[in-house]
């Protein structure tokens, strides 16, 4: 890594790690979801071996931080979801001999526009690459999140914040979408110490739809999943923070380095 004279952090980066299958993922039960469909883990299955190659970029101006993040991730024996159809029975297991390579660009825009007003825009996309022996697939997939948050007077706060994450890239075809928002107001009394909360999630749809698509040689399927849209929540919280009674503990915890560049633009 390295800081230029105008405050510009750049930074290159190796990591290699190995992943163990879950314990969902090796289990070699067979479990029976309907009368043609059935699905079982693969006990065979060993750990997979990820290389990523990462550039950083962070720059703090004076009213807005800037991070970017372009990486690789490849792996020659990733764990990948597999479906098929034998004896006329659907099934679905886990298979780790296959090829996975990612190309990824991640932003970050945070920002304190007034002394009222913080904003912040984050949003990544990658191109991925899925193969084995029977099948191969690739394409584009991403997310957007946005929030902002007021700091009113006499205590008042209003914050909201949205997200769209595209469906992502599997072996077959592609998987969930995911969107959210949120609004929500808030009130501090007695110093800070008692705060009341209401808040509104997914205010624009009472049901939220969330699609799927698989496709192979013998069979296609599509399904769509539908959760609840719109809840309403109130929360009520009172924090005891007198000095003279709070109690210091000590902790020990182990960073992951791929996050360290993101803090700063936090």
């Amino acid at each position: 890594s390295t800081k230029t004279s105008s405050g510009i952090l750049l930074s290159t980066s190796y990591n290699a790690k190995m992943k163990r299958p879950g314990v969902t993922a090796l289990n070699p039960t067979i479990y029976v979801l309907d009368q043609q469909s059935i699905y079982y883990g693969n006990p065979s299955l060993t750990s997979e071996y990820l290389n990523k190659i990462s550039f950083d970029y962070s720059n703090n101006l004076k009213r807005i931080k800037q991070f970017a993040k372009l990486s690789y991730t490849f792996s020659e024996n990733s764990i990948q979801n597999t479906s098929g159809i034998a004896n006329n029975i659907y099934y679905t297991t886990y298979m780790n001999d296959g090829k996975f390579k990612d190309i990824n660009l991640y932003l970050n825009l945070s920002s304190r526009i007034t002394s009222w007003l913080q904003a912040r825009l984050s949003g990544s996309a990658s191109y991925i690459t899925l193969s084995n022996k029977e099948a191969s697939n690739s394409g584009f997939t991403g997310s957007v999140n946005a929030s902002a948050f007021f700091d009113l007077t006499k205590g008042y706060e209003l914050s909201m914040s949205g997200m769209y994450r595209f469906p992502g890239i599997t072996l077959q075809g592609y998987g969930f979408n995911f969107y959210s928002s949120y609004l929500g107001a808030s009130k501090a009394f007695f110093d800070d110490k008692l705060n009341v909360e209401l808040a509104v999630s997914n205010p624009f749809w009472k049901t939220k739809k969330y699609s799927r698509t698989m496709d192979a040689d013998d069979f296609r399927i599509a399904t769509d999943v539908f959760n609840i849209g719109r809840e309403f929540l109130i929360s009520v919280s009172y924090t005891f923070n007198d000095k003279d009674i709070r109690a210091s503990k000590t902790s020990k915890s182990i960073e992951n380095q791929d996050l360290v560049g993101s803090k700063g633009a936090q």
